[in-house]
């Protein structure tokens, strides 16, 4: 395997500079050396034997590309060129070789200029191999290493049956070939397995190849088609309308910057008001907050945010074909790995943020002596999050295409874009989960789906708690420990993984995520309790009712409890980890109710003002704030972004730290999340207040006062040294 290996490396070098002096100088070397340095090139990479097809049109052009690359036909050069070539750092896992895409799709014999014949044009094809050790390990301890050191030990591992959700993994070897534009991907596949049959008798691997029906693609898949122009029309309406909202608020304001009352006259001068990017960039950069606000919840929501960016990040960036993915494997193993393997808790955080806020000001209201409209909370929050998740998954179903090369639209997006294509109304009736993520649209629009689900539950507990106060905490510990019980008994009889174990397979993976993952009821229980914490802020009127003893109790307990929900299967993060499932089924069941605790604690003592003085003036820093308002466009932007930088990675390269934050990424996330959030996001939150009956006309009087009245202010470092002296 070494010794081919490298002659392979050899070749590729050989052909590169035989093709260029081919170029070059064949005007000054005869034909007969140009024929024999090519044939001494082929015998050193040969190409692919004649296709062998029931097609009779594939086996004519196939047998046509072999003879005229023999001749030296410049379209069998460049169908021949396309192809894959080994490379080195096998032993460090660069098994990634694409092949030219570009290139295979220009690829075109023209009878006109060819003198008759057929037309042939180039289709580009990804295929995946799979090396398996057939010897026992001890008798092929060497091949063993070699293969676990070509597969990076598996960190990411993937088999040759699963037919799973496109995701990164170190298993196969990944080619790129260019074919015939007759032939498919079945008569690809036959070739190669009849070209490996006789190294798999006598080499100890067993070679398995997998091409996917759509794993093969012509140079017209990607043209532009009437969907993708509409698109693009109505992401440019969007954008048209906002600059017309603006000129409607220029035109109808004052001298002195407030705003006439012609601007609010009638509904679409409200609506166009709405649109406007001077008055919701106002909005965004404004940190005045009502007294009552939660606002430590912004920095928690932006270390969270961090947190799930850099995931999402990771894992995209390790379809990136590096050429040192062996120690990419590495660099993933380690104790330390588990602040991104425990993701569980990243998520959940948004989760108990949600129920907390749902419930902080629905409890307010019905303190207040107010009903809860219902039917208005759904549609608020409906048109609040809908278009925004919407546009995205129409820019992924008929703009992404455009944006990706060849290769990794087949290998990265390809099942997404094919999913949003049979309809977006799984997306606008939140029902895309019910089908598992192999069917999905919009990756990030799993998290929205299952917390709308838990939102509809949520008017109906809290009315139960409202009225039944005294038996409420019983009934919801039941309901807890049931949910336990049933995600204890869901990850023990699937075998399913509640945490991204060192050599977790693609195929666990998905099945957990289905099962557990993108299920509401499994996602419920640190739902409840931010459910729960917000009925407790209320009715203490987020005033000190425990002791100092009870907060020192309490805080150790948190720690205890955030320290297992983060490190209490570390060892799990570790090269040779053997998976247990009873292990899985333990944390599935505690790790929310820990995790869950620990942050309620902490929203607890910061809004009692009971937390160390420094950490609440970290967490309700003004700027994060302005970041709360920008996360969700942030959340759906992000992966957009980086699949499409990572997308349009084909060559290997090595792999760096400084990879995962890249500045470009951030900064582009950055700009089309605040276009996002300034076009459609605050927008519809002022429609779905005009719809519902609730518009107020915008007070832009703080905007203009020339000094803001101070005696009402008290800067956080004061209230700190009062809070010092108090104690």
């Amino acid at each position: 395997m070494l010794l081919r290996a490298t002659a392979l490396v050899f070749c590729l070098l050989a052909f590169g500079h035989a093709a260029q002096f081919n170029l070059t100088d064949s005007c000054n070397r005869p034909p007969e050396a140009d024929n024999a340095a090519l044939a001494a090139l082929l015998q050193l990479v040969p190409p692919l034997p004649p296709l062998k097809s029931d097609n009779d049109e594939c086996r004519l052009h196939s047998r046509l590309f072999h003879e005229e690359l023999q001749e030296m036909k410049m379209w069998a050069l460049k169908m021949y060129d396309s192809n894959s070539k080994i490379g080195s750092s096998l032993l460090n896992g660069n098994l990634v070789h694409l092949g030219d895409f570009d290139q295979c799709v220009s690829v075109l014999r023209s009878p006109e200029q060819m003198g008759g014949g057929p037309r042939v044009r180039g289709r580009y094809c990804a295929v995946s191999i799979y090396l398996e050790p057939v010897g026992l390990p001890k008798k092929w301890r060497e091949l063993h290493s070699i293969i676990d050191l070509m597969k990076s030990h598996s960190a990411m591992s993937n088999e040759h049956q699963n037919n799973d959700l496109h995701l990164p993994t170190f298993s196969p070897v990944q080619l790129g070939f260019c074919i015939p534009d007759s032939c498919g991907h079945q008569d690809l596949e036959k070739s190669i397995l009849e070209f490996l049959r006789p190294i798999n008798i006598t080499s100890g691997i067993d070679f398995k190849v997998k091409i996917g029906e759509n794993s093969c693609r012509n140079g017209d898949a990607n043209s532009m088609d009437i969907w993708t122009a509409i698109t693009v029309l109505f992401v440019a309406s969007l954008l048209l309308f906002a600059l017309i909202g603006t000129h409607h608020e220029k035109a109808h304001t004052a001298e002195d910057g407030s705003l006439l009352p012609t601007a609010t006259k009638g509904t679409f001068n409200r609506l166009l008001l709405a649109f406007s990017f001077r008055r919701n960039w106002r909005s965004l950069v404004d940190t005045d907050v009502p007294e009552d606000e939660l606002s430590c919840l912004h920095g928690m929501r932006f270390i969270a945010s961090l947190m799930i960016y850099i995931i999402h990040k990771v894992v995209f960036i390790l379809f990136h074909p590096f050429s040192n993915r062996t120690d990419v494997a590495n660099l993933l193993e380690g104790d330390w790995t588990m602040i991104f393997r425990a993701f569980w808790n990243w998520v959940d955080a948004f989760v108990i943020m949600s129920g907390l806020l749902t419930s902080f000001y629905a409890f307010k209201k019905l303190k207040a002596g107010q009903r809860l409209n219902i039917p208005k909370m759904y549609f608020q929050r409906y048109l609040k999050f809908t278009p925004m998740v919407f546009v995205w998954s129409l820019m992924l179903q008929n703009l992404m295409q455009h944006q990706i090369s060849g290769p990794n639209l087949i290998r990265i997006v390809g099942p997404y874009i094919d999913n949003c294509k049979r309809g977006l109304l799984p997306v606008l009736t939140y029902t895309s989960v019910f089908d598992g993520l192999n069917k999905m649209c919009y990756p990030p629009a799993h998290q929205l789906v299952t917390d709308m689900h838990m939102y509809i539950m949520a008017p109906f507990i809290m009315m139960g708690i409202w009225k039944y106060p005294k038996k409420a905490p019983a009934a919801l510990l039941a309901v807890v420990v049931a949910l336990g019980a049933m995600k204890y008994s869901t990850v023990m009889k699937n075998d399913l993984g509640s945490f991204l174990f060192y050599g977790m397979s693609t195929e666990t993976t998905v099945r957990s995520a289905n099962a557990i993952y993108v299920n509401a009821l499994h996602r419920l229980t640190p739902y409840l309790m931010g459910l729960s914490l917000g009925y407790i802020l209320q009715i203490t009127e987020c005033k000190r009712v425990l002791s100092r003893v009870q907060m020192a109790a309490g805080t150790a307990i948190a720690i205890g409890c955030a320290t297992y929900a983060m490190f209490g299967v570390s060892h799990t993060a570790r090269k040779g980890y053997i998976y247990q499932v009873s292990e899985a089924a333990v944390f599935a069941t505690f790790q929310p109710l820990m995790w869950g605790f620990a942050l309620c604690w902490l929203v607890y003592c910061c809004a009692t003002k009971q937390a160390p003085c420094w950490l609440r003036r970290f967490l309700t820093w003004r700027g994060f704030l302005v970041y709360s308002r920008l996360s969700y466009a942030i959340y759906l932007t992000q992966l957009y972004v980086v699949a499409v930088n990572v997308g349009n990675a084909v060559d290997a390269t090595r792999f760096g730290v400084h990879r995962i934050f890249d500045l470009n990424d951030i900064a582009l996330v950055g700009i089309i999340s605040l276009l996002s959030t300034l076009i459609l996001l605050l927008p519809l939150q002022d429609v779905s207040t005009l719809i519902s009956g609730g518009y107020k006309p915008p007070n832009y009087s703080k905007y203009i006062k020339p000094v803001g009245d101070l005696t009402k202010e008290v800067s956080s470092s004061t209230e700190c040294l009062v809070e010092a002296v108090e104690e």
